[in-house]
C-alpha cells in the first residue's frame, strides 16, 4: 500500500489559510518594499541611508516581535495573536502610504515589522500542533510558498499601479497590499484554529510514527525537553546563522550587481527576479517533503549545497545563461531552510514548544545573521568596488553550513515502507 492522504482533515485548511498569512505577513509587508522603494525614495525626497534604515527599522521590529510572540503564542491564543498582528499590518502600511516625513515612514515600518514578527512564527507553529512529524514539512512548504506568491503579485500589480498613479503610485502601492491584507485578516480570523481538539480532531499524521527520543512530548504534545538547556537548539541556531546571512546578500544586490556591475538591462534583471519568485512557490513544499523523508539536517545540507552552487553561477559565468541558471537555483532553495527549520523546531522540541523555539532560533539566530551579512556585502563593496568577493564568502560559508547541518542528528523515528496517512 503506498501513502494515502486523508484530504478532508481540518489540518489541509490550516495549511491553506498558513499559505495566505505568510504570503501577506513577509511577501506583501517586506517583499513589497524593493518594488515600491525607487518611487517612494523620490516622493519623500530620501537618500539611500534613509530608505536602508527604513528596511532595518522594518527588520528590527520584525526581530524583536518574533521573540516576544513566541511566548504570546504559548499563553494566548496563536489565532487572535495572527488576526491581530495581521490588523497591524495592513493598518500601518495605510500609514506608511500617508507618510510625509522620514521620521513618519520608519516608525511605521518598524510596527509594520513588529506585525510580521507577530504573525509569521505562530502561523508556522501551527504547523507542528496539526501535523505529524512526517508530514510537517510538507505543511511548511505549502505555507512558505506564500513568499513566492506574492513576489509575482507585486512584480505585476506594483509596476501597474505605478504607472497609473504617477509620483503618487507609491502611496496607492502601500495601500493595494494593506487591502490585500485585511481580506485575509478575515480569512485567517474565520478558519484558522489553535489545536486539533477544537474541531474534534487529533493530529494529522502516519499511523506508523514513533515519537522522537530527542524532543520527547507527553500525550498532550507538550515537549519534555527544555529548548534553552539543550544543545540542539545552538547546533540548529548556528546552521540557521548561515542563511540569514548568505541569502539577504544574494537578494539585497540582486540587481545592483546585475545593472551596475555587469551591464544587464533594469527590465532583463527584473524578469531574472520574476524568475526566482515563480519558482520559489514551489521551494518549501519541495525541501519540506524531501526533508520528511530523509531527515532534516541532511535536507539543510543539500539546500545550502544548491545555494552555494546559486552563488557560484551568479559570479562565475556572468552571462544570461548563468544568471538565468543562477535564478533557478536560488528559488528552488529560498524558502527552503525556514520551512525546514520550523518542522525541525516541532521533531526536536514538541509541537507546543515549537512556536517558543522558533521564536529563539529566528530572533536571535537568524536575526543575527541577516543583520550582518548585507552590511558585510555592502562594505566590501565599498572598498573593493565589486559584489564579487562578498558571493564568493557566501560560497564558502554555505558548504561549511552544509557540513553542520549535516552533522545535525535525526530524531528517532521509525517508518516503514508501506504505511498510510491516518488521523490517529
Amino acid at each position: 500500500m503506498g501513502i494515502r492522504i486523508t484530504r478532508h482533515h481540518y489540518a489541509w485548511i490550516i495549511a491553506a489559510t498558513g499559505l495566505l498569512v505568510v504570503m501577506s505577513t513577509l511577501g506583501l509587508a517586506r517583499f513589497s518594499y524593493a518594488m515600491i522603494l525607487p518611487s517612494m525614495k523620490d516622493g519623500l525626497g530620501l537618500s539611500y541611508t534613509q530608505t536602508g534604515l527604513l528596511a532595518t527599522a522594518n527588520f528590527v521590529g520584525y526581530s524583536l516581535f518574533t521573540l516576544i510572540s513566541g511566548f504570546l503564542a504559548i499563553r494566548y491564543s496563536p489565532r487572535k495573536l495572527i488576526s491581530l498582528s495581521l490588523l497591524l499590518i495592513s493598518i500601518t502600511m495605510v500609514l506608511t502610504g500617508l507618510s510625509q516625513t522620514v521620521e513618519e515612514a520608519i516608525l511605521f515600518r518598524f510596527l509594520t515589522g513588529i506585525g510580521s514578527g507577530g504573525s509569521n512564527t505562530p502561523v508556522m507553529g501551527l504547523a507542528s500542533v496539526w501535523f505529524g512529524a512526517n508530514l510537517r514539512g510538507m505543511a511548511l512548504g505549502i505555507m512558505t510558498a506564500g513568499n513566492g506568491i506574492a513576489l509575482i503579485l507585486t512584480g505585476f500589480l506594483v509596476p501597474e499601479i505605478l504607472e497609473i498613479f504617477g509620483d503618487q503610485g507609491w502611496r496607492y502601492s502601500w495601500h493595494a497590499m494593506s487591502a490585500v491584507i485585511i481580506t485575509v485578516v478575515i480569512i485567517s480570523y474565520l478558519l484558522l484554529r489553535d489545536e486539533p481538539k477544537e474541531k474534534g480532531l487529533e493530529p494529522l499524521r502516519r499511523s506508523s510514527y514513533i515519537p522522537d527520543k530527542a524532543g520527547t512530548s507527553d500525550r498532550s504534545g507538550r515537549s519534555l525537553t527544555n529548548p534553552l538547556k539543550s544543545h540542539i537548539l545552538y547546533h540548529l541556531g548556528l546552521v540557521f546563522i548561515v542563511f540569514g546571512f548568505t541569502h539577504p546578500i544574494y537578494a539585497t544586490f540582486f540587481t545592483v550587481y546585475l545593472v551596475r556591475e555587469i551591464g544587464l538591462s533594469v527590465e532583463l534583471a527584473g524578469w531574472l527576479w520574476s524568475t526566482v519568485g515563480a519558482v520559489s512557490t514551489v521551494s518549501g513544499f519541495i525541501w519540506g517533503t524531501v526533508s520528511d523523508k530523509i531527515g532534516r539536517g541532511k535536507s539543510i545540507a543539500l539546500v545550502y549545497l544548491s545555494l552555494a552552487s546559486s552563488f557560484l553561477l551568479f559570479i562565475g559565468l556572468r552571462n544570461v545563461a548563468g544568471f538565468f541558471l543562477s535564478s533557478i537555483l536560488f528559488g528552488l532553495s529560498a524558502f527552503a531552510t525556514p520551512t525546514i527549520m520550523a518542522a525541525a523546531a516541532g521533531d526536536y522540541f514538541g509541537s507546543r514548544r515549537a512556536t517558543f523555539s522558533l521564536a529563539i532560533l529566528n530572533s536571535i539566530f537568524f536575526g543575527a545573521g541577516q543583520m550582518t551579512g548585507p552590511w558585510v556585502a555592502g562594505y566590501i563593496a565599498d572598498t573593493i568596488g565589486s559584489f564579487t568577493p562578498a558571493y564568493g564568502i557566501s560560497v564558502f560559508v554555505l558548504i561549511a553550513g552544509s557540513a553542520l547541518a549535516y552533522l545535525l542528528k535525526t530524531p528517532g523515528e521509525k517508518t516503514p515502507k508501506n504505511h498510510s496517512v491516518c488521523i490517529e
